[in-house]
């Protein structure tokens, strides 16, 4: 969620995600409804689910799950729903960005939500043409993984990982 002064960080646990991101809003998402509801004093919530341009069975599943929940502990409905998480809420402040150094075939081995140790080895970035290493892409932190590139293909500077820092 937005950032606003008027974001509802307490009733967006209600979801039973994993996680609730308060992000600083870019000049970009000033525009967006969602940012304007909260200015007008209007409860806003955009979930994110695991995937953004693909359809996971798992993943809508457990989006449906959590607008029951939501819904359940708002009182607005009034139906058994099966538990979610103890929502943590995170901030910009705490995430480590992890870019791609060279451009090839991603090769993912760690994904989102996996603990990971500062060294160890989340990916490797190989050379399309002849499948030699270009690069070892490791943590640069301990944490557990946020968001996780998925993508076959990777250019340079790509955004690949974000790691919520261990406390």
């Amino acid at each position: 969620m937005m950032e606003t002064g008027y974001q509802p960080e307490r009733e967006a646990a209600y979801f039973g995600l994993p996680y609730v991101f308060v992000k600083k809003p870019h000049p970009y998402d000033t525009t967006i409804l969602n940012y304007n509801w909260q200015i007008w004093d209007t409860k806003a919530f955009s979930l994110y689910a695991g995937k953004n341009d693909t359809i996971s069975e798992t993943c809508t599943r457990e989006a449906c799950r959590s607008i029951l929940r939501f819904m359940n502990r708002m009182e607005l409905i009034r139906q058994p729903v099966k538990a979610g998480f103890h929502s943590t809420i995170i901030t910009d402040d705490d995430l480590t960005s992890v870019k791609a150094e060279k451009a090839g075939v991603f090769y993912r081995m760690k994904g989102a939500r996996e603990e990971v140790k500062a060294g160890e080895i989340l990916a490797q970035i190989l050379d399309p043409y002849d499948g030699s290493l270009q690069q070892e892409v490791k943590a640069p932190v301990s944490g557990a993984i946020f968001f996780a590139h998925d993508k076959p293909l990777t250019l340079q500077h790509t955004l690949l990982y974000k790691i919520i820092k261990e406390e």
